[in-house]
């Protein structure tokens, strides 16, 4: 009794913060930049998310690079026995997130991991965009014509400046081509995405749509690491018709980053490497948004920021 006291103090006194400040937001609306409110209300309402609407059947598992095995670029054995292992378990799905840039560049050993990768049914390549320093399986000469290759499209982080960069967006449509190819991608695997009618409270930028996703602690998708796989200390039922996404990638992520409501947390650090994520836990954030439709809603106007006020003032 005394923990669940606790507890609900423990969240009040941040609802009672953001409350206050909405009500102020609202009187002052006219003299202060309706951009600085948005940020800060979605970064306090990410902040008081305690209801972590989770896809379970997601797991991440990291591949753990400090390993003398696990050194890039890889041959296939150094990479077949953590996916044998996690093929034991019997995974609906293994999403390898990597690039081509992971693997040997050796003809004869890439061609021997495309033949292996071919062979497992369940497994899915990360098509990611190519952009800066980035490669991509969609335009790899060989794995181009990969026939399970899935489209992952997060946006940049600090695509409009500093204020912006707390949380990433994800592209649901495009004006000129349609839904996000990810939408159909994940219906392949057997998911149910929302549709992008749902996602109301929209961004719009230049020609596209986009939609600013949750993020939960690490480990809320697992972050089971390779090493405990391959010594056994995963229970394997855990993993059973499991969608597992595997991969190895750390990379400068904004949704590391502490909240601006968190006054007793770590201050936003300038070394790049305590702000990293890996890269599969993204991609988890990712289609857990797409299939739980739980996103932060865009407050775009002193109607939608009034709606807000009243809505938790009353709950």
């Amino acid at each position: 009794m005394k923990q669940k006291i606790s507890s609900f103090f423990r969240d009040y006194w941040k609802k009672l913060v953001l409350v206050g400040v909405l009500g102020l937001a609202c009187v002052l609306f006219d003299r202060m930049e309706f951009p600085r409110i948005e940020v800060f209300v979605r970064d306090a309402l990410q902040y008081l998310n305690s209801t972590e609407n989770v896809d379970k059947s997601l797991v991440t598992v990291n591949i753990d690079t400090t390993s003398t095995k696990f050194k890039p670029p890889y041959k296939l054995d150094s990479i077949k026995p953590i996916i044998d292992k996690l093929q034991q378990s019997k995974p609906k799905y293994i999403l390898l997130m990597m690039e081509p840039l992971d693997l040997s560049s050796e003809i004869a050993a890439k061609k021997e991991i495309y033949s292996y990768f071919l062979n497992q049914s369940n497994l899915y390549l990360n098509a990611i965009e190519s952009r800066n320093g980035v490669s991509s399986f969609q335009q790899d000469s060989l794995f181009s014509s990969y026939p399970r290759l899935l489209k992952f499209i997060i946006t940049s982080d600090q695509l409009t400046g500093a204020q912006d960069k707390k949380n990433r967006r994800a592209m649901i449509h495009l004006n000129r081509q349609g839904p996000a190819e990810i939408i159909n991608g994940l219906r392949s695997l057997g998911l149910a995405p929302k549709d992008v009618s749902y996602f109301r409270y929209n961004w719009k930028y230049w020609e596209t749509t986009q939609v600013y996703i949750k993020n939960f602690k690490l480990g809320t998708f697992g972050n089971l690491q390779s090493s405990d796989i391959l010594a056994d200390k995963i229970e394997p039922a855990g993993l059973k018709d499991k969608i597992i996404l595997l991969g190895t990638h750390d990379e400068f992520s904004y949704l590391a980053l502490p909240s601006v409501f968190d006054f007793f947390g770590k201050v936003e650090s300038k070394n790049v490497r305590e702000n990293l994520m890996p890269f599969q836990e993204t991609v988890a954030h990712l289609i857990n948004f797409y299939t739980t439709g739980d996103y932060i809603k865009y407050i775009s106007s002193i109607n939608d920021l009034y709606i807000l006020f009243f809505a938790l003032s009353i709950l």
